[in-house]
């Protein structure tokens, strides 16, 4: 995996996968909604007053978003996971925090 960080945010690119990765801790001091948002316009290359004029509200409800992970994980919750998609990207979060983004295929 490839690691980088722009934006504060630590995004690792996996050559195998073709995906990009992060992690959400909810005793951190950014939302799981705010994060989502600032990692998928990251991996899309996107400033953020694009990306604003695009809410994630859109595409999933941000305050069920971050309430479904607003307490860290327990050993029952590795298997849930909520996906949808956002700017073209499938964005999967998993129950132990992990972030995948599946960034859109780029066409020839």
């Amino acid at each position: 995996m490839n690691s980088h960080t722009q934006s504060g945010i630590h995004l690792e690119y996996d050559t195998t996968t073709d995906t990009y990765q992060t992690f959400f801790d909810p005793a951190d001091n950014i939302s799981l909604s705010s994060l989502v948002v600032l990692a998928t316009a990251e991996v899309i290359g996107a400033d953020l007053q694009t990306v604003c004029q695009i809410p994630l509200a859109g595409f999933i409800t941000s305050e069920a978003l971050n309430a479904l992970f607003a307490t860290p994980p327990t050993d029952n919750d590795t298997a849930a996971h909520v996906t949808f998609q956002y700017l073209s990207c499938e964005v999967m979060i998993q129950g132990d925090g992990h972030i995948i983004i599946t960034p859109p295929v780029k066409s020839n």
